[in-house]
């Protein structure tokens, strides 16, 4: 291998994250609280290029996680900005730069400092990488009919523009509800190809969810709509009874009414029933 396609070995401070990965190429707002944390922030705020090493941790309620507790690949990310809070932690904002593979932790105390190595860009062209690129760009086009979040048309349009796929990919792997391993299976795909195939799957499940939660909701506004629909109709039948000064029902309508319950007919049955003992009322 030549030297200058040689992998990248450097030293850098550690910032573990709980619950979600960082994408190369995206943005993340933290608020870093953990003593280690803050001391990793800030030394990496003491060099020139203002990076660290940002990897998830495998189990959120581990404080003081160690190399075992921390998925073996993350990513490179520089500070863009930060503010102090009167509780003496930071707020900061970082970048995703590239991925890196951590190979040992080089010290524990007063944060985590990793050896670790550059891992190089899924890079392979082939016509599956192709059509997968293409068919995750026909999916996005759907999402603003099935979210309704101002600003998600200029994202979709954004997106769509995007000629890279591992860019691409890794914009919207970033916006997805994905489990804390479906995102680490994404970040670590060796290929292209891998990488899209792990996404499209993703986007699909989450497009059939989000039509799902709309045909849901959409069935229960159309069974409150029939429930109000009802309500005002028993409300108009009271005022007119009261209009005839019929304010009790007759016996035989109360007898009508218990043996149409009693029959126990299907939803549909029961709702021309009822239709038919209104205009019994009325005409009585």
């Amino acid at each position: 291998m030549n030297e200058s396609n040689a992998p990248i070995l450097t030293h850098l401070p550690v910032l573990p994250l709980k619950r979600t990965v960082l994408f190369p190429g995206t943005m993340m707002p933290l608020t870093v609280g953990r003593d280690r944390s803050i001391a990793a922030v800030e030394a990496a705020l003491k060099t020139e290029d203002k990076t660290l090493l940002v990897v998830a941790q495998r189990d959120a309620q581990t404080d003081q996680p160690a190399l075992e507790d921390l998925y073996p690949i993350g990513t490179k990310a520089v500070i863009k900005q930060t503010a102090r809070t009167p509780e003496g932690h930071y707020n900061i904002l970082i970048q995703g730069l590239e991925r890196f593979v951590l190979l040992k932790l080089d010290q524990m105390d007063p944060y985590l400092q990793a050896r670790v190595k550059q891992l190089a860009p899924p890079s392979e062209q082939s016509t599956e990488v192709e059509a997968l690129h293409r068919a995750i760009l026909d999916i996005i086009t759907e999402l603003p009919k099935l979210i309704q979040t101002p600003g998600v048309h200029e994202a979709v349009a954004a997106l769509g523009t995007e000629e890279d796929p591992v860019v691409l990919a890794y914009r919207i792997a970033s916006l997805l509800n994905l489990t804390l391993d479906g995102e680490q299976q994404l970040l670590a795909a060796p290929t292209r190809a891998d990488l899209l195939r792990g996404l499209y799957a993703a986007l699909s499940r989450e497009v059939q969810i989000l039509q799902l939660r709309d045909k849901i909701t959409s069935e229960a506004r159309e069974k409150l709509g029939k429930t109000q629909r009802e309500y005002l109709l028993r409300e108009q039948l009271k005022t007119i009874r009261r209009e005839l000064g019929e304010d009790d029902e007759s016996d035989d309508m109360e007898e009508l009414r218990t043996k149409l319950a009693a029959l126990q007919l299907p939803a549909e049955a029961g709702d021309l029933n009822t239709a038919l003992l209104l205009s019994v009322i009325l005409v009585a």
